[in-house]
């Protein structure tokens, strides 16, 4: 399996387990619900990114277009697993399903996936451009 779908599936795995914790047991945490949410998916969204920009790097050479569509699948995938995320605390004790929670994993998945991309392409463009400066 690949490293970095291995990644995405661990982070999937840690987002799952963080879900499964009773609500009675989260009395402590003063940070705001959305913000852990966005925060927990903008991981995700970055690890999302990282996969899928590798998988096409190879296919498609100039970096706008892995840009789009990465952050699109990105954003996809991990929107599709927030709304399972909130299917699954609601069974949980003490947690419900909020459609507000579910927004803040969207966004904060495009955000991640955006903010990952970007940084690559940078790399990828200075490191294209150092390659034509030594071979003219």
């Amino acid at each position: 399996m690949d490293k970095r779908l291995a990644l995405v599936i661990t982070w999937m795995a840690v987002i799952f387990a963080a879900s499964s914790i009773p609500g009675q047991d989260l009395e402590g945490i003063s940070t705001p619900d959305y913000l852990l949410h966005a925060g927990e998916y903008a991981v995700l969204g970055g690890l999302l990114a990282w996969w899928c920009f590798h998988r096409r790097a190879d296919k498609i050479s100039p970096c706008s277009r892995p840009l789009s569509r990465c952050t699109m699948v990105s954003t996809v995938i991990g929107s599709i697993y927030g709304i399972t995320d909130e299917l699954h605390q609601g069974f949980v004790p003490g947690r419900c399903q909020d459609p507000r929670d579910w927004a803040a994993d969207t966004m904060g998945t495009f955000i991640g996936a955006l903010a990952v991309l970007l940084i690559i392409c940078c790399f990828k463009r200075k490191k294209d451009a150092e390659k034509r400066l030594e071979n003219p």
